[in-house]
Parts: structure tokens; sequence; C-alpha cells
């Protein structure tokens, strides 16, 4: 059971490693090649991280079968679409609601 889940070994790895030398990793970015080198690195972990998540919800989908398995797939791809949404717009600079309403 756990071999299927090696791939959460990485993914945790740069969650941990973001957490602790977050200075370090993203302070360091004014150079192109370091950018394009944790943009890629960040991206392929997301991807990597969406990929697990549809198919654990595939396989709860084949376990409780049709009515409650087409919502188990709905909810897990809504909320991965929700948390980026979230993501991207708690950084950056200060908007003002009305503002972000109007873009």
């Amino acid at each position: 059971m756990i071999t299927r889940e090696w791939p959460l070994i990485p993914v945790y790895g740069t969650v941990a490693a973001f957490f602790v030398f977050d200075e370090l990793l993203i302070g360091r970015l004014e150079g192109v090649t370091w950018t394009l080198f944790v943009f890629a690195w960040l991206f392929a972990i997301m991807l990597w991280s969406a990929f697990a998540v549809v198919r654990h919800s595939e396989c709860l989908a084949a376990i409780s079968g049709e009515p409650y398995g087409t919502l188990i797939l709905t909810l897990a791809i809504t909320i991965i679409e929700v948390a980026m949404i979230a993501a991207i717009m708690l950084t950056g600079p200060e908007v003002s609601m009305v503002a972000l309403a109007r873009a």
C-alpha cells in the first residue's frame, strides 16, 4: 500500500523545504535561471499533487458507485480549483473587493 504512495514523498519534501528555507529559496529569484527552475519545480509538484488527488478520488468513486462517485469526483476537482483561486487571490498586492469585482 505504501509503495503506491511514494509520489507523496517529493510533494511533502517540497512543502517542508519551502516552509523551512522560504527566504533562501524564494529570496534568490533575481536570476532568470533560478526563477525558471523554481517555477518548473513548483508547477510539476502541483500537477503531481493534483493527479494524485484525482487518482484517489477516482478510486473512491469506483468503490462508492454511480451517484456518489460522480459527486466525489466533482467535489475533488472543485476543491482543487477553489484552492488555486484562493491562493492566487491571497498573494500579491492589496486590492479592494470593488476593484476585484470590476476586473
